[in-house]
């Protein structure tokens, strides 16, 4: 049987990224009638699975302007792939992508995973007035696409206000959670009397995902009670950040940092959030990140952690059937009185469904508009049925 290429591709994603592979590639694959060649950034490791090639081609500093002058590499690999379906999820390669498709006529679906304009301008990524520069160069790139692109799919419900350019041809896939294969159980048992109490911050490590606000709470806690450390696990793409990270914390010896400059595989962050005791979302008040849902609170809730969240009133909406977490100020904290609520309050009491923090919804609405596109055509309804 001749199989359906389909290209996954971005810049700045590594090959092996949670969504890029383990959601999207993964699921296609499954179907037999599916080959997935994901085009992406360097990783670590480099898995080995049927129905799926890798090209990590995408090797340079996340903020070098390297990443808008690739574009060559990309479509040699498009030119020799001949792909009939194409998920882009970088804007950086739209231009291409949409050049690809009036020469060759495949399908594009724009991945939106980032508001490429917010990032650039509230991030504090460039200096102004770059950030402005580049973040509506970006989105100009978005607009001018946006007629070539057959499909929309959005990674955060906020999207579909926030970006003008939808029109009605789009599909919201969360970024739900894909647990891994293992006799790891997502049962957690509390425990009040520890020797260590170990505190997490995982992910992306910048400022505005509040990185200095979880080592300032730690070493807190740690100065009236000397049992509370911090692991940091993710990558970070601010080399001037990272440095202030590591002078910061070498004075803290229960202050411990894996990645960095390197990136972790996903796998292995896993593991520290079932080892951790109590999860650090942290993340400040930012235009750009202020109505996403972050990912790691599917996957701390999955395996019960406790979390210590901002106050966001979609977040904890969010949290609260599970009873997952803590609201704080992180900025201003009373370290006795938090101490004593971490150590008292029962985190995940009562009856709730895990169901709700699964991928497995999106898994099948994932494979229904793809195989739409694969037949050249898209139902009517889709939208109102995939959303």
């Amino acid at each position: 049987m001749k199989k359906t290429n389909v290209v996954i591709a971005s810049v700045l994603k590594p090959v092996d990224d949670t969504r890029m592979y383990e959601k999207f590639a993964r699921t296609l694959a499954s179907h037999l009638e599916y080959h997935i060649h994901i085009i992406g950034f360097r990783a670590s490791h480099i898995p080995v699975e049927q129905n799926i090639s890798f090209y990590p081609v995408f090797n340079f500093s996340r903020l070098s302007f390297k990443r808008f002058v690739l574009s060559w590499d990309y479509y040699k690999i498009l030119h020799k792939v001949k792909p009939n379906i194409i998920i882009v999820n970088s804007a950086d390669l739209l231009i291409v992508t949409c050049i690809y498709k009036i020469i060759f006529g495949s399908k594009i679906l724009y991945d939106v995973q980032e508001n490429y304009m917010y990032n650039s301008i509230y991030l504090k990524k460039f200096r102004r007035p770059l950030n402005y520069v580049i973040g509506y160069f970006l989105r100009t790139i978005e607009w001018i696409s946006s007629p070539f692109i057959s499909h929309f799919i959005l990674a955060e419900r906020s999207y579909q206000s926030e970006l003008p350019f939808l029109g009605n041809k789009f599909t919201i896939l969360e970024n739900k959670f894909v647990p891994p294969i293992s006799n790891y159980t997502s049962q957690r048992v509390q425990k009040k009397n520890r020797s260590i109490y170990h505190l997490l911050y995982s992910g992306t490590i910048a400022e505005a995902y509040g990185i200095f606000e979880a080592i300032d709470l730690t070493v807190q806690l740690n100065q009236a009670d000397h049992r509370f450390h911090l692991t940091i696990i993710g990558y970070c793409a601010d080399a001037k950040v990272l440095a202030k990270v590591k002078s910061y914390i070498a004075s803290h010896w229960f202050i411990q940092i894996i990645g960095g400059d390197t990136l972790v595989p996903h796998s292995v962050i896993i593991e520290k959030i079932q080892d951790a005791d109590i999860g650090l979302v942290a993340y400040q008040y930012n235009k750009s990140t202020i109505n996403k849902l972050p990912t790691k609170l599917n996957e701390y809730m999955y395996y019960e952690l406790p979390i210590l969240l901002p106050f966001n009133k979609t977040w904890k909406a969010y949290c609260d059937p599970f009873r997952a977490c803590l609201e704080i100020n992180y900025r201003s904290v009373d370290s006795n009185k938090l101490i004593l609520d971490i150590l008292t309050m029962d985190f995940y009491k009562g009856s709730f469904s895990k169901a709700l923090l699964l991928w497995d919804k999106e898994k099948s609405l994932l494979h229904y508009l793809v195989n739409s596109y694969n037949t050249t055509k898209i139902s009517k309804n889709c939208k109102t049925m995939l959303i």
